[in-house]
């Protein structure tokens, strides 16, 4: 049976610390495949009134052509996220510490898709939700700049043929920057719903369909996730942007702590010691022309 004293409770939470860096710095999240991170140095909100994108590179005639800045107000107020459990000193002293640890590890690995879920929950969102230029993330007429209005939404369902995603591909190839010039932006990550896993797969990994040779074998990365929060969402992106179309505001990176002084309150009153995982960060949206969202309900 466990002494639960003061060396058994830090070395517990050594153990713990240690889970948790490894859980945390283990293979990146999807949501880095669409999102940037961006830090908010302390502060609780973060602005974006110079979104826009600079010019295409041109031969030089008499000046230079410089992109312009947008002051668009739009602010992300960060969030505060978290989630804990509790330990009993009964359970300390009845059970390895080996086992109580795998319990600690599923709370940190449920932490750790929490980026995921809220950055693909915003998609989701989007078609309602409103990006900088105070419309709907994503809507038929976004107009940026001095740009052409731009269109980055759709209605068809995706189908594995390839019509629909080739439409949506076009979409984000045409996108053009504030000075009404094509920006070339590639589809390169598809993001589904569960229930649209098997046509995706087919889509993007079938060699033949219907008898003809699958051009779109492996054309963009496939995201499955069950935060699409309707069955018939998908959404093609064109990623690695350095503003991509979702952006997160971190004021404080995921962080371990624990409550486990035996002189603390929750320790003194009922034997009990808590441990927690909690960031300050919250999602917006960034630029919408490297993004197409469809509804799917056609």
């Amino acid at each position: 049976m466990a002494v639960v004293d003061t060396d058994f409770l830090a070395g517990a939470r050594t153990l713990y610390k240690a889970a948790f860096d490894e859980i945390m710095g283990a293979a990146p999240g999807v949501w880095q495949r669409f999102a940037t991170l961006f830090d908010t140095e302390g502060k609780a909100t973060l602005g974006f009134d110079w979104l826009g994108a600079p010019p295409m590179m041109r031969t030089m005639v008499d000046t230079l052509t410089i992109g312009k800045s947008f002051e668009h107000n739009y602010t992300i107020a960060v969030d505060e996220t978290g989630v804990g459990i509790e330990i009993k000193e009964q359970a300390y002293m009845s059970n390895p510490l080996g086992t109580i640890l795998k319990h600690v590890e599923n709370m940190m690995v449920q932490a750790s898709k929490y980026y995921d879920k809220v950055c693909i929950e915003a998609l989701s969102d989007g078609f309602t939700a409103t990006g900088f230029d105070s419309a709907s993330f994503f809507n038929a007429a976004h107009t940026i700049g001095d740009g052409a209005s731009f269109d980055n939404s759709d209605t068809a369902a995706l189908d594995n043929a390839g019509a629909t995603y080739q439409v949506a591909w076009q979409k984000l190839n045409a996108a053009e920057d504030d000075s009404g010039e094509p920006m070339g932006f590639i589809g390169n990550v598809l993001i589904v719903h569960s229930n649209n896993r098997l046509t995706a797969r087919q889509l993007l990994n079938a060699e033949i369909i219907s008898q003809t040779s699958n051009v779109l074998v492996d054309d963009s990365e496939l995201i499955v996730s069950p935060w699409v929060s309707t069955s018939t969402h998908w959404f093609l992106g064109a990623g690695g942007q350095p503003v991509n179309p979702i952006v997160l505001a971190e004021q404080m990176a995921p962080r371990f702590v624990a409550m486990d002084g035996l002189d603390s309150p929750n320790a003194f009153h009922g034997n009990r010691f808590q441990y927690k995982v909690d960031a300050k960060v919250s999602v917006g949206y960034g630029d919408p022309r490297t993004m197409i969202g469809s509804n799917g309900t056609t």
